[in-house]
């Protein structure tokens, strides 16, 4: 608190209260001594009277002193100034400020978004803020990789610039490590009361990052310290419909085949939405397929569907699209399709039999046959007995099926070796006709035979089952939800012995430990060994209902044409959440090299392959964590291979449902604490503005009290 005078220059008029004091002493009464000694107690009558008559000048002497004094202070204009905070300054001593940078900051109101607004708004509080030391944080989760916070320092300058370059993001606010680093930095100064320390933090007050933060987890904070938070959104919360989920319907896309995509709308707001859904295809915006009409509910969610066929294969960004609102950013949700081509597989049999149902191969025909409800069968499927085999045909395949074959000729070996190593794909499966030994010497050295073969095994008629699998192959992880249950029942009474090599990779073993299906690669292709039949000579496996799945995605990522280094992509891409990590994992030969991501806005960074770590010590991999713009993200892991897959923002953050204010109130405890709204800030608020209270009524009033004191006391007798 502080007294002080808008035109303390009236002061001088001041002067003029001794004229009552001189006028006093001019005209005061000055008594006649008469003696008289017979009139005595007229003396003593007259000194009554005369002590009453001094006190009436030195009361009229007083009240005319003051009402010259009151007059002058009139002129001087006295005001008593009330700091918004009883700290005797104008401004803390040392303010961070936390902006809120996440999606939710994108809201428009109008032509502005929520983030520019409330950045102009900052501004203008800081401008004239010359004697405080300013830091500005922002709410990214990833500050420091990105830009950094804007450190102490004296004088708005620094901050403004920082604001000036600040850009919202398209995650979620953390919250809880904005606080902890602008307590960290508040830490340098001295504390206790009087310190003049404060956070202002910026934000548009949804829920989404305010509920895993509390006073609790904070590791240090200081009572001393007071927190401002301005909510830039409105308190009743603002409607809006993002696209938060795309997903595919029964079979991956495959060249030619129609495929069923499945995409969710989701409305936050209280009344019924009726708005057109898009499907895009393609790069660079793409074309637009279909588009049909949803009704969603309010506070609910609508499915829609889109049937689509593609007949090229290879990688296919699309787009799920819908009628644009105040938040832009989750109308449109990005997504990847991996669109396989129809792979041509030479099934080769070592021991046809005049009966379709005994031959080698039948049950591998069967499972390769088109499926119900499909016009046609996703593989091109070609059946000959060993004896027909000829280098056209190992030229034309995609993929080599030898069942229960003794041996391949002398002559297209070199073939073989040749097509696999251009990106074909090898798979043996073992019969009553094939020798360990031989298999051994004739393929093993030039790359043909993935693993070293023993001898043929028994098991009894109980037989052995599947024991484990590797889920993180290509191959084989349709079945990782399910798990080693989906072989229950399968039966292995005979199998090969194998021994596994470094070169080799063992993708399923049997319970004794006994590796049963091994992959290695050659060039660009891969080779495969399954120890133990196609049909149901040695096992059952061929009559579950695991086979076919089993078979098929097996053949697709041997046959995959255009998949890189030989791996299979899923159908639909990865999607990545932004502020989520994407891995990806490889050879451990590629441990020390670099792979080079590619997204939106010329988006382009270099990758290094790391070696796993604990089960994964023998893969390579590389983290990406998906902070920057939303859309489409290439990975090259080799020189000529590229990988897709999409980001797409975290569905909490179109809930623009406030945190009511008791809630935040409750999780700031006993800390000094101030929350208010947007529509409630008055214009030219300053939270540090000081308050002033004229006193010009109160020495009106005192000069006409005064006045009428006079008079009275003038008129008595």
């Amino acid at each position: 608190m502080g007294f002080h005078f808008l035109n303390p220059i009236f002061w001088w008029g001041a002067l003029a209260a001794v004229v009552p004091i001189i006028v006093h002493l001019i005209h005061r009464r000055r008594t006649k001594t008469v003696r008289f000694a017979m009139l005595d107690f007229i003396l003593q009558s007259q000194k009554r009277k005369t002590r009453k008559f001094r006190l009436k000048e030195w009361l009229l002497l007083a009240v005319r002193t003051a009402m010259v004094l009151a007059l002058v202070g009139l002129g001087a204009h006295p005001v008593v100034i009330q700091a918004a905070e009883t700290l005797g300054r104008a401004y803390p001593s040392h303010l961070a400020v936390i902006v809120d940078t996440s999606m939710s900051m994108q809201f428009s109101d109008g032509d502005r978004t929520r983030f520019d607004t409330g950045v102009v708004w900052l501004k203008s509080l800081l401008a004239p803020m010359r004697g405080t030391n300013l830091a500005v944080l922002t709410t990214n989760p990833d500050e420091a990789s990105e830009a950094g916070a804007q450190t102490f320092s004296p004088g708005p300058e620094k901050a403004m610039e920082f604001l000036d370059a600040l850009r919202p993001t398209y995650g979620e606010a953390d919250i809880l490590g904005a606080l902890q680093r602008a307590y960290g930095m508040l830490r340098i100064f001295p504390g206790g009361a009087g310190s003049g320390k404060e956070i202002l933090f910026l934000t548009d007050g949804s829920a989404n990052g305010w509920k895993v933060f509390s006073t609790g987890r904070l590791e240090k904070v200081d009572p001393d310290v007071k927190v401002r938070v301005v909510r830039w959104g409105r308190e009743t919360g603002d409607p809006n419909v993002a696209v938060d989920r795309v997903g595919l319907l029964g079979q991956n896309p495959i060249q030619g085949i129609p495929v069923t995509l499945k995409a969710q709308v989701h409305n936050y707001g209280d009344e019924d939405r009726k708005l057109p859904v898009a499907l895009w295809i393609g790069a660079a915006g793409g074309r637009k397929l279909e588009e049909r009409s949803v009704r969603v509910p309010a506070r609910g969610r609508a499915e829609v569907t889109f049937q689509a066929k593609f007949d090229t294969p290879g990688y296919l960004p699309g787009t799920i699209r819908i009628q644009t609102d105040g938040l832009p950013a989750d109308d449109m949700f990005h997504f990847v399709l991996f669109v396989r081509a129809r792979p041509r597989i030479l099934l080769v049999d070592g021991d046809p039999k005049t009966s379709l149902l005994g031959a080698e191969t039948y049950y591998l025909t069967q499972a390769l046959a088109p499926r119900r409800g499909l016009a046609q069968s996703p593989f091109h499927t070609r059946w000959i007995p060993l004896r027909a085999l000829s280098e056209t045909d190992v030229k034309k395949a995609d993929v080599l099926v030898f069942a229960n074959v003794s041996d391949i000729p002398a002559e297209l070996r070199e073939t073989v070796v040749t097509r696999v190593r251009g990106g074909a794909g090898v798979i043996w499966f073992m019969g009553n006709r094939v020798s360990p030994e031989r298999y051994d010497a004739a393929f093993r050295s030039i790359g043909l035979l993935p693993t070293r073969l023993i001898d043929i095994r028994e098991s009894g008629e109980v037989g052995e089952e599947v024991d484990e699998i590797r889920f993180r192959h290509p191959a084989l992880r349709i079945f990782a939800d399910l798990g080693t249950a989906v072989f229950t029942g399968s039966r292995f009474r005979r199998y090969v012995g194998m021994v596994e090599t470094p070169a080799s990779d063992v993708l399923m073993r049997l319970r004794g430990g006994t590796p049963l299906l091994v992959e290695s690669s050659l060039g660009n292709g891969r080779v495969m060994v399954f120890g133990s039949t196609a049909d149901r000579d040695w096992n059952d496996f061929s009559i579950r209902g695991s086979y076919l799945p089993f078979l098929h995605n097996l053949f697709q990522y041997l046959g995959c044409r255009v998949c890189a280094g030989g791996e299979m992509p899923a159908g639909l891409g990865d999607l990545v959440t932004v502020g989520s990590a994407w891995i990806r994992e490889g050879s451990i030969s590629r441990v020390g090299e670099n792979a080079v991501l590619t997204g939106p806005r010329n988006f382009e960074r270099v990758l290094p392959w790391s070696a796993g770590e604990g089960d994964r010590a023998d893969r390579a991999w590389v983290r990406y964590r998906a902070l920057g713009e939303i859309g489409t993200y290439s990975f090259e892991p080799t020189k000529g291979a590229k990988v897709l897959f999409s980001v797409n923002p975290p569905p909490a953050e179109s809930n623009l449902a406030p945190l009511p204010g008791e809630e935040l109130r409750a999780k700031f405890g006993d800390l000094k604490l101030e929350a208010l709204w947007r529509e409630a800030i008055p214009a030219n608020y300053n939270p540090w503005k000081k308050s002033r209270r004229d006193l010009t009524s109160m020495l009106i009033w005192a000069l006409l009290g005064l006045g009428a004191a006079e008079v009275v006391i003038a008129g008595r007798q």
